[in-house]
């Protein structure tokens, strides 16, 4: 649900600041799937940066998450707790 999303969300921002960043994104995916490359994290990175600010705002994340066939495993993890 966008509820738990956004509850999960709030927890990989790591800063607080409202948007994930790669470094806080990298913490998320890799949490999911410990053998993501870098380079594989950071092309999800550019399909999410909807607006290219270098920040993945919630908006676009519900925008992905909710229309994107490979944002399977991002789904996966946001329902995992990190750590």
């Amino acid at each position: 649900s966008t509820d738990q999303l956004r509850r999960s969300f709030e927890e990989f921002d790591l800063n607080s600041d409202g948007k994930l960043d790669i470094s806080e994104v990298k913490v998320l995916l890799k949490a999911g799937k410990p053998s993501m490359k870098d380079r594989e994290i950071e092309a999800i990175f550019k399909k999410v940066d909807k607006n290219c600010d270098r920040c993945i705002s919630f908006n676009e994340l519900v925008s992905w998450v909710f229309s994107s066939e490979d944002s399977s495993e991002i789904a996966k993890v946001f329902h995992k707790k990190p750590r």
